[in-house]
């Protein structure tokens, strides 16, 4: 192929530039928590016949199923699909320059916790054409339509968006009326699927919509057409179109068939022409045994992909006991270590405490000491005034003494010396 035109979603990581032909490249990665289907259109160097598509999956984010799709502008062609893998591959023959790779799943496995699907290569096997020219190129990816009420009744019930693809949510504008009445009776049988918690019926009942609505789009397309052809008499080209009409609505017949819907059974019972009544209870009982095995097989199918998810929340809840049990035994250990430590710190505290008491001892010790020297130093302060005061008083009696005695000389010195004549 020459390039990819468009792309559903894509990982910021893994991007859509990284897909190449060689099976052994990196490849493209869906966004995280996507929408199903996953579509990947890429555009081929010339309107070419295709015979074979290959598209090798991301071993970590293996394709549940594929669907491919060749066609022209707005219009495609369905070539076939099959099962999810490494490797998957549709065989068939059309012609167009784009192909639609649809990818309707991804597989669930530890390696694969965000529901993404990747895609490593895709490989286009036929014979190339004449090759196009920029003016007859058309954007084949248009931009979808803002949120409906189906997305409001779904957000109400609290059911996620992501259990049905976005493509369900397409508008039913330049839908012919048989397929605008066959949707609406699916859309009622999804609802039941919805109130019933059943989505994975719901979520094929939204890609079942999806296809039907392209359908019409188409079956309308090609109404106005031949109505067109008609009126301008070119009754030849209108009647190819007519034979194109037929075998879309034998395609949409066969979808109502499949979901045993009323649209199928009224169609079954007209049948072309006159039809007795017998035929028509056999057709309706083929039509009803019909849509017995189809549900019977999507029972099969629901129960291996129910048993396969199983498996899987089984696997990622081992884990995640085990992340459990390792993340318990890590803050076991932390706990030991922290009472440990607790331990240690309250024997340092008391070894702190047994310091502070001694040293709070021999300071009592040290001031009981210092009072009572304090206490001796008075004492002897005051015996030293005493000594003093007891010495001032020697001296003045000694002092006294002495003017005693002094005096006592002189008056015996007065008695002794005659007085004069």
């Amino acid at each position: 192929f020459a390039t990819v035109v468009a792309v559903s979603s894509e990982d910021c990581e893994a991007p859509v530039d990284r897909l190449c032909l060689a099976p052994y490249g990196e490849g493209w990665l869906s966004a995280r928590a996507c929408q199903f289907p996953q579509d990947l259109v890429l555009r081929l160097e010339a309107d070419s016949e295709v015979t074979e598509v290959c598209v090798y999956g991301a071993p970590e984010a293996l394709p549940l199923g594929i669907e491919v799709y060749v066609g022209h502008g707005h219009t495609y062609d369905w070539l076939g699909g099959g099962p999810g893998g490494p490797e998957c591959s549709v065989r068939g023959m059309l012609s167009g320059d784009l192909v639609r790779v649809r990818i309707v799943g991804c597989t669930h496995s530890r390696r694969n916790l965000y529901g993404q699907v990747g895609v490593r290569a895709v490989e286009i096997w036929g014979c190339p054409g004449t090759p196009s020219t920029p003016q007859e190129l058309v954007d084949p990816a248009p931009a979808l339509p803002q949120i409906n009420r189906l997305q409001h009744a779904l957000q109400d019930a609290g059911i996620p968006l992501e259990l049905v693809p976005s493509s369900a949510f397409v508008s039913d504008l330049a839908v012919d009326h048989e397929t605008e009445e066959l949707v609406a009776e699916l859309r009622e049988c999804q609802g039941a699927n919805i109130h019933s918690h059943e989505y994975g019926k719901a979520q094929r009942l939204a890609d079942q919509i999806s296809d039907l609505m392209e359908l019409g789009r188409s079956l309308r397309m090609l109404h106005d057409q031949r109505d067109h052809l008609r009126q301008l008499n070119m009754l030849q080209a209108a009647d190819q179109v007519q034979v194109n009409i037929e075998d879309l609505e034998q395609q949409r017949l066969h979808a109502g068939i499949e979901h045993g819907t009323c649209f199928a059974a009224r169609r079954m019972a007209l049948g072309p022409g006159e039809v007795d009544p017998a035929a028509r209870i056999a057709r309706a009982a083929a039509a009803r045994a019909e849509h017995a095995k189809n549900q019977a097989s999507q029972v099969v199918k629901e129960t291996m992909h129910r048993s396969q998810v199983d498996l899987a929340r089984a696997s990622v809840a081992e884990d995640r006991v085990r992340e459990l049990e390792e993340e318990a035994s890590k803050l076991t250990k932390a706990l030991r270590d922290r009472e440990l430590e607790q331990e240690r710190l309250q024997r340092q505290l008391e070894d702190q405490a047994k310091e502070l008491d001694a040293a709070a001892q021999v300071e009592v010790e040290r001031l009981q000491q210092a009072r009572e020297q304090e206490r001796l130093r008075q004492e002897l302060d005051k015996a030293q005034a005493a000594v003093e005061e007891l010495q001032q008083a020697a001296e003045a009696s000694l002092q006294n003494a002495r003017r005693a005695q002094d005096a006592l000389a002189a008056r015996e010195s007065r008695e002794e010396t005659p007085p004069e004549t």
